[in-house]
């Protein structure tokens, strides 16, 4: 797989390694195995239901249920139809960060001619793009990526819940959680957990991501951030995210 090298504005380099069109074409016909199987769920449900459709009913419904699939799981997964997940490869914003619900969508949009038979147009152009992207990725602005350093992040709090905190020195409350999204919340593990970044750099990160954080939450932002309140609160709402994690919101895009 090629390497890209993504430069963060707090001048944190990310090495991220792009998925091949060998990767991608596996986990294609995995998913395709899942959606023939879906497809044959759906057609036999017409027929006694319905006493069937006719073909360009079942084409047209074809389409829409293989657009679906991919928004679907894309949205369910971060990135990840059964087929990616399976491969260990997720698809992303081509920044590096978490694809919105909107790329997910305008990507699946090209999916239908993207495994068009007999050229299949999205493999021709994930063998020959630098970056390995079908034609839907390039509308889109995505990558499909597996990170190479993705288990130096690890969960920094494994053992911590926030419901089990001593002292909690913020009153977050479940419907808060659906002001933040699974984007944040592993951006906060990446940030929390990672190892070897630049101290000064982290430093900075940490207390942007603060201010970010607490104007999100309607909570005064002070004027200076002391670096043990920082990551205090930053511990904190990590925390408070991964236990809340199925009352995330739904991913913004980003202006």
């Amino acid at each position: 797989m090629a390497e890209i090298k993504i430069d963060t504005p707090e001048g944190i380099v990310l090495h991220l390694d792009v998925a091949g069109p060998g990767t991608r074409t596996l986990a294609a016909l995995f998913d395709a195995a899942v959606f023939a199987l879906l497809m044959l769920v759906a057609v036999t449900a017409l027929a006694i239901g319905f006493g069937g459709s006719s073909a360009m009913v079942l084409l047209a419904g074809g389409i829409l249920l293989l657009i679906g699939y991919q928004v679907f799981f894309a949205a369910l997964w971060n990135g990840a139809t059964p087929g990616k997940r399976l491969l260990g490869v997720r698809v992303v914003d081509q920044r590096g960060y978490p694809a919105t619900l909107t790329q997910h969508f305008l990507r699946a949009l090209f999916y239908p001619l993207d495994i068009l038979p007999p050229l299949f147009p999205g493999l021709i152009a994930a063998v020959f793009t630098e970056r390995h992207q079908r034609l839907g990725d390039l509308v889109a602005g995505t990558l499909v990526l597996r990170p190479t350093d993705e288990r130096a992040a690890v969960d920094p709090f494994a053992r911590e819940r926030w419901s089990e905190l001593p002292h909690p020195s913020y009153e977050l409350t479940p419907a808060l959680a659906e002001r933040f999204n699974r984007g944040d919340l592993d951006f906060l593990r990446e940030l929390l957990g990672r190892k070897g970044l630049d101290a000064a750099a982290r430093g900075r990160l940490m207390r942007r991501t603060a201010a970010l954080y607490l104007a999100r939450l309607a909570r005064p932002v002070p004027e200076r951030l002391e670096r043990r309140e920082v990551e205090a609160f930053l511990r904190e709402l990590y925390l408070f995210l991964r236990q809340m994690r199925g009352r995330l919101g739904v991913e913004q895009r980003r202006s």
